[in-house]
């Protein structure tokens, strides 16, 4: 990793990076209010790898993918840069317990299930991720659904021990509050709340 760092080139100074990012749309905003900005998420390298039959370089669980997602990190301006993680919740959420039987006393869940497997490693792989990210200097976020069990994971309780956590609510907040979150590391929580939900609007 450290030798691959070394031969990339010169940084490409990112301020705003977006794992799992879908669409994209955060990033989007992002850079179009001026901010250095790069979005990863495991569907931009399907196209190539189905025409290859290989998997997608950008998938968090392949080796191809966490490399390039640390060097992502390692790129961006790292004191002045905020990376935003939206994790996939689809093994965490209630809706999957009867599959992935993921419950508050065992949110680890049965992991002889394919998915549950997948589902735990691209959240520790994740993690690994923050720890760099905090490391350097850059403020985290975290973004799940309320009801997400992904927040009782063994990995994530450890990290959120360490660190002050600060929640907000709406994504459309996200790009005004870039300024602020640039000053230091600080790490971001975004679970959504009715009640504050309900104060905010």
């Amino acid at each position: 990793m450290l030798v691959h760092w070394m031969n990339i080139g010169p940084d490409a100074n990112y301020q705003f990076l977006e794992f799992y990012s879908g669409s994209g749309r955060i990033t989007k905003l992002a850079g179009f209010v001026g901010y250095e900005s790069v979005a990863f998420d495991i569907q931009y390298g399907e196209l190539l790898a189905n025409q290859h039959m290989k998997r997608s370089a950008m998938d968090i669980n392949s080796n191809a993918g966490m490399t390039i997602a640390v060097s992502l990190l390692l790129r961006s301006r790292l004191d002045e840069a905020l990376a935003w993680f939206a994790c996939c919740c689809s093994s965490f959420v209630p809706a999957n317990r009867g599959t992935s039987q993921r419950s508050f006393l065992t949110c680890m869940g049965c992991e002889e299930v394919p998915s549950v497997r997948r589902g735990s490693k691209m959240f520790s792989r994740s993690i690994i991720l923050m720890v760099i990210a905090i490391a350097a200097g850059m403020t985290i976020c975290l973004e799940n659904p309320q009801n997400s069990l992904i927040g009782m994971h063994e990995k994530f309780i450890w990290l959120v021990r360490l660190l002050m956590v600060y929640p907000f609510i709406f994504a459309r907040h996200i790009v005004e509050l870039i300024p602020t979150m640039l000053r230091g590391p600080v790490p971001i929580f975004h679970q959504p709340c009715a009640s504050r939900v309900e104060a905010d609007s």
